[in-house]
């Protein structure tokens, strides 16, 4: 059905309300069946969400190098299957997590973790595939076959960008206590700067005071 298909496809935050729309149109229409089963549809998790939204021309590369790693052997067939499965995931999970962000969403580790897991899932496992290429995904997958050896450079990316990110997030943070300390000086040195003006300006008036009243004297004794 065209319309379930758009469901899916539809802003995340928007599938509940579409998706009860949509089976009370199909009621009013008499097609109660349909209705009932549009009704039952779950929305589907942030992860399963953004790979609906890859184009599904973009998916032959992931499930021809699927194909290609199922029938490798070993050696040479398998290592270069291998990366040119790695590869393909690698490259949608970037379009996936890309798309998350135009939508305002954020990636956490476990969003990115789940897709990269449901790709590798769908290049070896024929549910995960046809769920993945349906455009319906709504939970997402976990790998099996091989061992998990095609899904297990996964969490070593995870890492590494956990690590950047801890990396990136511990520079932030001390730019921004440079900067904190660098106001906070500049504050400094600007009080500094004013209590000497206001030090200087009683000076003045003392100084002037002092001289006043020496003319003053001046005057009385001249006269």
């Amino acid at each position: 059905m065209a319309d379930v298909d758009e469901l899916y496809r539809a802003p995340f935050g928007e599938f509940i309300a579409r998706r009860d729309a949509l089976a009370k149109a199909l009621r009013k229409e008499g097609r109660r069946e349909e209705a009932d089963e549009v009704k039952r549809l779950k929305k589907p998790a942030l992860s399963a969400w953004a790979l609906n939204q890859l184009p599904r021309d973009s998916l032959e590369g992931l499930l021809g190098a699927g194909a290609a790693l199922r029938q490798a052997r070993g050696g040479d067939t398998l290592r270069d299957a291998t990366r040119e499965e790695r590869e393909a995931v690698e490259d949608l999970a970037s379009q996936a997590t890309a798309l998350l962000r135009q939508a305002g969403h954020p990636v956490t580790d476990k969003t990115a973790g789940e897709i990269r897991e449901t790709l590798h899932a769908a290049a070896l496992d024929d549910e995960a595939r046809e769920a993945l290429a349906s455009g319906r995904l709504v939970a997402p997958k976990q790998a099996i076959g091989l061992g998990g050896f095609a899904g297990a450079p996964a969490p070593k990316k995870q890492k590494a960008d956990s690590r950047r990110r801890k990396a990136e997030g511990g520079k932030r943070k001390a730019e921004s206590e440079k900067r904190k300390a660098e106001d906070e000086a500049r504050r400094a040195a600007i009080r500094d700067a004013e209590r000497a003006v206001k030090e200087r300006a009683r000076e003045l008036a003392a100084a002037q005071k002092a001289l006043d009243q020496a003319r003053a004297e001046l005057d009385r004794l001249t006269k």
